[in-house]
């Protein structure tokens, strides 16, 4: 069987699949923990604030 048509198979099937809340929610949840780390390194110093810079 040509990998074409395995594809073209297979597509509604997994696209019936991720539709489902739960796929929607799963990645909701990832976009928002990248969101929350990204701005979490951005909010911390990179050097304790005990030393001085002068």
């Amino acid at each position: 069987m040509p990998m074409r048509y395995r594809e073209l198979v297979t597509w509604p099937a997994m696209w019936a699949e991720l539709s489902k809340a739960r796929w929607s929610n799963a990645r909701f949840r990832l976009y928002g923990g990248k969101q929350r780390t990204v701005a979490k390194f951005g909010a911390e110093p990179s050097y304790p604030t005990y030393y001085s810079c002068h």
